[in-house]
């Protein structure tokens, strides 16, 4: 059984636990070292990754995962904005019922936002899908 167990946080869809673990393997041990502490064996550590969990086998996420898409999502405390990865061109604005916590995209392009009242679902307009709503 591990002893460490890393976690990745947001954006890590189109790397692996192994990756993951490569590129974090040397701070880890730096980290040890500078402590005093004995180095962990490779069966003391194991990452988790569930970067895949929304993005079905073969895939990218959809129009709101870049690289390659046509528009990104920001969230500033309860706003979120969705601009073009290009041009910096705001498609939608929405108020939150709370803070933000966290942002991804599901299986088919929809856009999951995590806040303190909940997780909410939207369809949310880009450059290949304007905002026609008066």
């Amino acid at each position: 059984m591990a002893r460490v167990v890393c976690v990745h946080g947001i954006g890590q869809q189109h790397v692996g636990e192994s990756q993951l673990y490569a590129s974090w393997r040397p701070a880890l041990a730096d980290g040890l070292a500078r402590a005093a502490a004995p180095p962990l064996d490779a069966a003391d550590v194991t990452c988790v990754f569930y970067g895949d969990l929304f993005r079905p086998p073969g895939r990218t996420l959809g129009a709101l995962d870049p690289p390659g898409g046509q528009a990104y999502a920001t969230a500033g405390r309860r706003q979120l904005v969705v601009a073009g990865v290009h041009d910096g061109v705001v498609h939608s604005r929405v108020e939150l019922p709370s803070v933000c916590t966290g942002l991804t995209t599901g299986p088919h392009g929809e856009l999951a936002v995590a806040t303190r009242s909940g997780v909410i679902l939207l369809d949310v307009p880009t450059e290949s899908s304007p905002d026609t709503r008066p």
